[in-house]
């Protein structure tokens, strides 16, 4: 459970206030946690179980998610740029396209779900989406062969 004060004080921090302290909450046990618009930027929450979680429009730029549980998450406008999600299971990381937009899957029980810039696009969609577009197709593909 993370608590107001604690997101609080991560907040100070990433202001660089007094009194301020970097969320750290490796290896937490949050699943289905609703951190909807939290500003996670920098936070330490690797290994930490985030399975069904809401974050979607959550900023997690920076945040150490490696080893993390993100299956089922919702990154829907969340902002993962230089987000750690090495080792992070329930995720592709098919990298960043040439216009800068990072392509993120999520496994869900009824398939990947796809962030992309402020895209939060199901596989079929996001095909239908970028057909003409063949790096972000390929990337697709990267996250369906997964």
């Amino acid at each position: 459970m993370i608590t107001k004060d604690q997101l609080d004080a991560h907040a100070a921090w990433v202001k660089g206030e007094p009194g301020g302290v970097r969320l750290s909450l490796s290896g937490a046990n949050l699943p289905g946690a609703n951190l909807s618009g939290a500003d996670l930027s920098g936070a330490n929450l690797s290994g930490a179980d985030l399975f069904g979680a809401d974050l979607s429009g959550a900023n997690l730029r920076g945040a150490n998610l490696s080893g993390a549980n993100l299956s089922g998450a919702n990154l829907s406008h969340a902002n993962l740029s230089g987000a750690n999600l090495s080792r992070a299971t329930g995720v592709v990381d098919a990298g960043t396209d040439p216009r800068g937009y990072r392509f993120i899957g999520v496994r869900h029980d009824d398939g990947w779900r796809i962030a992309a810039g402020c895209r939060w696009f199901t596989i079929l969609e996001a095909k239908a989406h970028w057909k003409n577009n063949p790096d972000a197709l390929a990337r697709l593909n990267v996250i369906e062969a997964n």
